[in-house]
């Protein structure tokens, strides 16, 4: 009896789509896009301020989409079913990770305040700002959100 019921449910799974690993496998393709999109939109800042030219005012448009990709956080606890065997996080509660994600938020925030306020500088005075001025707490600011972004993926490939 036991056998017929191992079987009968090892054949629900596999026959109905949705269930066993393909949601998983979705999930973290999921989580992997998001990850994919902060690390993109970093980059993106980084080329903007390297060199502010016809593109510059985008870089509060990037911070913005990293303070909005951020908030996608609020409910990404991962919990068991999406911790893999291999994978060693540095929090140990959800309460942990929501604090951790909450300096994520926080960060994010501040770059774009940070951003709008380089930005601003460099419109009044664009010499002044390749020069490099107004960038040092830009940068400073990135470098916040990056550490925050560390604390977590500190050991992801091409993570900033």
């Amino acid at each position: 009896m036991k056998k017929a019921i191992t079987a009968f449910i090892f054949c629900l799974i596999v026959a109905v789509p949705g269930t066993g690993r393909a949601e998983s496998k979705e999930e973290s393709a999921y989580l992997r896009l998001v990850m994919d999109i902060f690390s993109n939109h970093i980059e993106a800042i980084e080329l903007l301020t390297a060199k502010p030219g016809k593109y510059a005012d985008n870089v509060v448009r990037h911070t913005n989409a990293l303070a909005n990709t951020a908030g996608l956080l609020d409910h990404a606890f991962p919990g068991d079913k999406n911790t893999s065997e291999k994978a060693v996080w540095p929090w140990r509660s959800e309460a942990e990770f929501n604090k951790r994600a909450h300096a994520l938020q926080t960060a994010t925030k501040e770059l774009a305040t940070t951003a709008q306020a380089w930005l601003d500088a460099h419109k009044q005075d664009p010499e002044h700002a390749r020069r490099g001025h107004d960038r040092t707490a830009f940068m400073a600011a990135l470098e916040h959100l990056k550490e925050t972004c560390r604390a977590c993926h500190g050991s992801a490939r091409h993570w900033p």
